[in-house]
């Protein structure tokens, strides 16, 4: 070959080269707007109306065909995210900017397990505009302005922000993952503390998550007051969530607070089931120790019960049922910027009769079986009950600006009670009945004038009453209660933030208390009627700051009960220090006190159902309870392991016998006294990606101190000296498994003299008694297990079906144990209280 034709070869090889070099490059290459609109409206006789300012600038990629116009617009669309081109007719087309987009919609997962995230909060950044994901773990907001923001939060995840944008070009609703923060977060300690949901927060709070729950043993359907009851140095001493035991401490001595106002009946059934309804509720905090200054009363504990605070913009609800109850749940939007939020709950026990009910009510029950000591001679009451309960809770929220938020919440929850009794003879027949009721109504607005000035008014009306006729045919006696309590406050709070690490709290809190009591008793013939009303004015200040690896938070109290005359202070404490990434000390201490308790007549209960009566200090015989309580813990959690313990003392005083339910020779005494609490605390926990199990155990040595009574010191009747729980939970897919052992040692009791049982010598006789509380029941031991299996109906509905048993290996535990006169009074009876036998527990759901 000539070099000729080899050059001319080359020289063409070249020119093709760099010809499709700048044919492909003119293919990528941008061009206006304005010009493909041109071609458009060309090659299909059409014509686009448009501003000039919506496509000056415009440039798009540049396309030679266009085979329709239908492909041609959905180029355009695909190309301006911005622009909508709307056909007007066959020959006209508009096009005008978008500023706001429809709706956005996704679905929230986690991004390691995969599981479905419920009850995030997604919201527009810098607006007030936000909803909640629903039960299927999807979203869907309306009208979102492209510029903004899409902000998603959910506790112990990292915040997710979105473009808006990012969302008008996706045609489906996206899955979003978030991913687990765990121990960058400022504010929580332990994530994810026994199962998913419980954290331990900075300042030692335990803080429960209802929406995207895990599984605990024995439980169905979540129960607030069946759950904390998982936590070390949580008991109770005769298994119901009507006499939970925090500390040591005895139920009344409990602040329980649900959405700011104060509840004093906090069950169902008799304490077996908790008053409230879980599928609202947004948080519950349990704070036994360095209590945050604004709280008063609650000496052992407060436990705060938290509804959802935002306002929804789309309809979500749910229902269910188990065999005890039916539920619903719903959160409506009615205008912009505000939404409502209603649940009910109503027994099916008076319709008919269930496995589970029927535990329950040989539970409360079972007295009506007495066995004389020494003989076994059993006496036995039938009788027929007619017994219903309910709960219904609403709150109004708005959002009148981006700046201010208004709540008002609404909550009444009731028992009601019948029994029919028949004794051997037609007139031994009585009729029973009991009537429970809690009403309340609170109101909290809340204002951010700006980033680090913010103020706060709440205030609170609950009214409690009992209406109880008791009739003990063995006794021939009737016993008639009335209490009714009247409480109502108002607090006003002040926050100023004065830099990323130190801030202040102020405020003010005034509330009155009113408690009615009126006994009737016709044997001994006994009547009285007394009210008592005190009104508390109190000032709080508190400061925390919070740097690198240092929490402080330090804050007083000064209390002033009007007709005491006096100024109580009461200085808080509560600090936490990392020591290493996986290493945190923390200290905390207070004072508080409390004006309210409640009186226990255990020996003349209705049928082994616990009547208390709340009751007001006053200058008399009963005094203002002060507590003391000051405690020192650690936290670890590395690679999956977590282990908290925590040491403490407390000491209780102004407590009297009459509150404290004594069934032996203290059983009439009117004295005052204390009691003091030195305990240990641990808890360790592994945990992956499907397992969770834990080891939890409590030490407690709890004394009381009456200097009147003989002997003075002796143990109390809640001195639960060690208790043991193990537990685990297995998650695979929509399936969770929980399985767990609690063990503890019996609760004392007193036994009657085995030389002289009986003292005759006084009329009536009375039972001589050994040492008070000298002796112990034998051991407890309970297991329960549960599952839940989550699944889809359609594309809109989930549902989950749960099981759940209780004592799985229905072991025979005593729980009490008190010993009384006969008709012969030369006799004791021995009297035993029973815990649950196995109690299985069916529930079925669904989310919408």
């Amino acid at each position: 070959m000539s070099n000729s034709l080899r050059l001319k070869i080359i020289l063409l090889f070249f020119t093709w080269l760099i010809s499709s070099s700048l044919n492909a490059q003119n293919l990528q290459e941008k061009i206006a707007l304005r010009d493909v609109l041109l071609k458009i409206e060309t090659l299909f006789n059409v014509k686009f109306s448009y501003q000039d300012s919506d496509i000056n600038h415009v440039s798009i990629s540049n396309k030679d065909r266009f085979n329709s116009l239908k492909l041609a617009l959905e180029f355009l669309r695909k190309e301006t995210a911005n622009l909508d081109f709307r056909i007007v007719n066959d020959r006209f087309i508009t096009i005008s900017r978008i500023t706001t987009l429809k709706n956005i919609c996704g679905v929230l997962r986690d991004i390691t397990t995969n599981n479905p995230l419920i009850g995030a909060t997604i919201q527009v950044k810098g607006t007030s505009k936000r909803v909640i994901s629903k039960g299927d773990a999807s979203f869907v907001i309306d009208e979102i302005p492209l510029g903004t923001q899409i902000e998603i939060r959910f506790l112990g995840y990292k915040t997710l922000l979105i473009p808006a944008q990012r969302f008008s070009q996706i045609h489906k609703c996206p899955v979003i993952f978030l991913q687990a923060q765990a121990q960058e977060l400022d504010e929580v300690v332990l994530v994810n503390y026994l199962t998913k949901g419980i954290n331990k927060e900075i300042d030692g709070l335990i803080a429960f998550q209802s929406q995207g729950f895990g599984i605990l043993p024995g439980l169905s359907d979540p129960d607030i007051l069946q759950t904390i009851q998982a936590l070390p140095g949580v008991e109770s001493i005769d298994e119901t969530i009507s006499n939970i035991n925090i500390r040591g401490g005895t139920h009344d001595q409990n602040l329980i607070l649900w959405d700011g106002i104060k509840m004093y009946q906090t069950g169902h059934f008799f304490g077996l089931i908790s008053a409230f309804n879980p599928y609202l509720t947004e948080k519950v905090a349990i704070i036994k120790n360095g209590t945050n200054a604004q709280y008063n009363d609650g000496v052992s504990s407060t436990i705060n019960i938290n509804t959802r605070n935002e306002v929804v913009d789309s309809f979500s609800g749910g229902a269910g049922f188990n065999l005890i109850s039916a539920d619903f749940f719903s959160e409506i939007p009615i205008a912009k910027k505000w939404s409502l939020q209603l649940a009910g709950r109503r027994s099916v026990t008076d319709f008919f009769n269930t496995p589970t009910f029927d535990r329950y009510f040989e539970r409360t029950f079972q007295d009506t079986e007495i066995t004389e000591v020494g003989t076994n001679v059993d006496r036995e009451i039938t009788g027929n009950e007619d017994f219903f309960f309910y709960d219904i809770a609403a709150k109004l929220l708005f959002d009148p600006s981006d700046k201010d938020q208004l709540r008002i919440s609404f909550i009444n929850t009731e028992n009601r009670l019948s029994y029919d009794e028949f004794g051997l003879t037609a007139d031994d027949n009585r009729t029973s009945r009991l009537d429970q009721k809690n009403i309340g109504i609170g109101g909290h607005w809340t204002r951010n004038w700006n980033s680090n000035f913010s103020t706060s008014v709440s205030g609170y009306y609950t009214q409690y009453n009992i209406d109880a006729v008791n009739f003990d045919i063995i006794n021939n006696q009737r016993l008639e209660q009335n209490n009714e309590v009247l409480d109502w406050g108002l607090k006003v709070l002040t926050t100023l933030k004065f830099n990323d690490a130190l801030s202040l709290e102020n405020g003010y809190q005034l509330y009155e208390v009113g408690i009615t009591n009126a006994v009737d008793i016709n044997l001994p013939l006994f009547f009285q009627i007394n009210k008592d009303v005190l009104l508390n004015h109190a000032l709080f200040s508190e400061v925390s700051w919070k740097k690198n690896r240092t929490y402080i938070r330090a804050g007083i109290r000064a209390n002033y009960p009007e007709k005491f005359n006096q100024i109580i202070v009461e200085p808080r404490l509560n600090i936490n220090q990392k020591l290493t990434n996986a290493l945190s000390v923390n200290l905390q201490g207070e004072f508080k006190s409390q004006y309210t308790s409640q009186i226990i007549d255990l020996q003349e209960d209705f049928l082994g159902i616990d009547n208390r009566r709340w009751v007001l200090a006053n200058d008399n015989n009963i005094p203002i309870i002060k507590s003391r309580h000051a405690g020192i813990g650690f936290d670890y959690s590395n690679k999956g392991w977590l282990i908290s313990t925590s040491a403490y003392y407390k000491e209780v005083e102004g407590i009297t016998t009459r509150s404290q339910g004594f069934l032996d020779q203290n059983q009439f005494a009117n004295t005052i006294g204390e009691y003091n609490v030195r305990g240990l605390e641990f808890l360790i926990n592994k945990r992956s990606r499907q397992f969770s199990t834990w080891l939890s155990y409590t030490y407690g040595k709890n004394d009381y101190n009456f200097e009147t009574l003989s002997p003075s010191e002796f143990p109390n009747n809640a001195d639960i000296r060690h208790s043991v729980v193990l537990a685990g939970t297995y998650t695979m897919n929509n399936l969770k498994l929980a399985l767990g052992v609690n063990w503890r040692s019996g609760r004392p009791f007193t036994l009657p003299s085995e030389e002289n049982p009986v003292n005759t010598d006084v009329v009536p006789a009375t039972i001589n008694y050994q040492n008070p509380n000298a002796e112990n029941l034998d051991d407890f031991l309970r297991t329960d297990i549960s599952a839940i299996y989550d699944f889809k109906l359609n594309n809109k509905i989930a549902s989950t079906l749960s099981v759940s048993v209780l004592n799985l290996l229905n072991t025979e535990n005593t729980i009490n144990t008190y010993f009384r006169l006969g008709d012969n009074t030369d006799r004791v009876q021995r009297v035993d209280s029973r815990s649950l036998g196995i109690t299985p527990n069916l529930s079925f759901r669904i989310k919408f």
